[in-house]
């Protein structure tokens, strides 16, 4: 059972949405509070997974609560909903580091499809803490288990240890240095190596060429450490990696039908190294809603710039606007693609506040067509949600403009 706070200032609402929990039977206990102090006070003497709050409160609205209650609870899960038309207050809300909004009035397949969809990754959180704790109490030192930690803690930059050099004898990793080294990261955007680790690694390791040393990060991501024999080491290596990269690709989509980004690292020659390579190829991870190739080098980062800043994005949407209230569709696909191409290159931007932009641009489109609005919107809503890349979210919102 989970812990919900609903914060709302009309009490009216909260019976609302603690009557859905319970009548759907979702697995949460609900607290209630009518004003962000309140609940503010509450959550500093309670352990809460999931604020649930409006933006618009008397005494402190739901942003300041956000951020209080994220100093306080630093992993709280947060769910706004807010009145149609507060669209930036739910963009401050999700740079404060929300999980997801709501418009009201409360769709019930909605208020679900979300409610859903947080309770899967509080149920994620959950196992992996369990499977942490399973592994320090019962995990025997050994030196598989030795050769992955020490490899993890090169990645997270942890090779200060005093006892560095003694446990990199101890795992058979000291023969690394000074040899060319490489990082492959593989990750996919849904459980997989919790349940196909097993396969995936056997694959990884009969097919490469080289050394490679294998590191599973969690469910969604994993690492291999490629170590280039010297007799091997050539420019070409780099290149070499990327076909391999094609082909593990090819083999998760055809064996498991899942999309995946690969990103190829720089070479490497000295263990203490890594830690900077996977930190770049960490944030080139989490840009992949905006990347066109399932397979990158991370040399390709070096080219991702921010080239939007608040203003030219305010005065990118207010053409948009324009072009769509004076029917001007040749002109708005243009810039439509002028927004993606800056998002594109911008490190600036999540999935979650590319589709809550162009959720705006697509109301503003069906608003124009009278009774139709209605089921026009709700379906261009429905396509905006399961988009998993920026060229999907394209693809939706040209169409959309292209029927009308």
């Amino acid at each position: 059972m989970y812990h919900i706070l609903v914060v709302d200032d009309q009490q009216a609402e909260i019976d609302a949405i603690e009557w859905l929990i319970q009548k759907h039977a979702l697995p949460f206990s609900v607290a209630q509070a009518n004003d962000g102090e309140v609940a503010l006070e509450y959550i500093r003497g309670h352990h809460v997974d999931l604020l649930f709050t409006d933006i618009r409160m008397p005494f402190m609205d739901g942003l300041e609560l956000i951020k209080q209650a994220k100093i306080v609870i630093p992993d709280i899960k947060v769910l706004i909903y807010s009145a149609y038309g507060e669209f930036e207050y739910a963009q401050k809300a999700i740079q404060l580091g929300t999980v997801s909004y709501m418009l009201k009035p409360i769709d019930v397949k909605e208020f679900l499809k979300i409610f859903q969809s947080i309770i899967a990754i509080l149920d994620d959180e959950r196992l992996q803490r369990e499977k942490d704790e399973l592994l320090i109490k019962g995990f025997h030192k050994g030196v598989a288990y030795e050769k992955e930690k020490l490899l993890f803690d090169l990645l997270q930059g942890r090779e200060s240890d005093v006892h560095y050099e003694e446990r990199a004898a101890f795992a058979g990793l000291n023969h690394l240095e000074n040899k060319r080294m490489y990082l492959i990261m593989i990750g996919l955007q849904n459980h997989f190596f919790d349940q196909h680790h097993t396969e995936a690694f056997e694959f990884l390791q009969s097919t490469s060429k080289h050394e490679i040393l294998l590191l599973n990060m969690n469910e969604y991501q994993c690492i291999m450490l490629v170590v280039i024999d010297p007799a091997s080491k050539n420019s070409d290596n780099g290149q070499e990696l990327m076909t391999y990269g094609e082909k593990v690709k090819e083999w998760l989509e055809t064996r498991f039908d899942r999309r995946c980004l690969i990103i190829v690292g720089s070479p490497v020659d000295k263990l203490e190294g890594l830690h900077d390579e996977f930190t770049q190829m960490e944030e080139l991870m989490n840009f992949r809603f905006f990347m066109d190739r399932s397979v990158v080098c991370c040399k390709d980062a070096e080219s991702v710039h921010d080239h939007v800043d608040d203003e030219s994005l305010e005065l990118m949407l207010k053409e948009i606007y324009t072009s769509i209230a004076r029917n001007e569709y040749r002109t708005l696909e243009h810039q439509i693609e002028y927004l993606i191409a800056g998002m594109r290159n911008s490190k600036r931007f999540s999935s979650m506040y590319a589709k809550l932009l162009f959720t705006e641009i697509l109301k503003k489109v069906v608003e124009l067509q009278g009774k139709k609005s209605s089921s026009l919107l709700k379906e261009g809503l429905e396509r905006i949600a399961l988009c998993n890349s920026i060229a999907e979210l394209r693809q939706v919102i040209l169409s959309v403009i292209q029927e009308h």
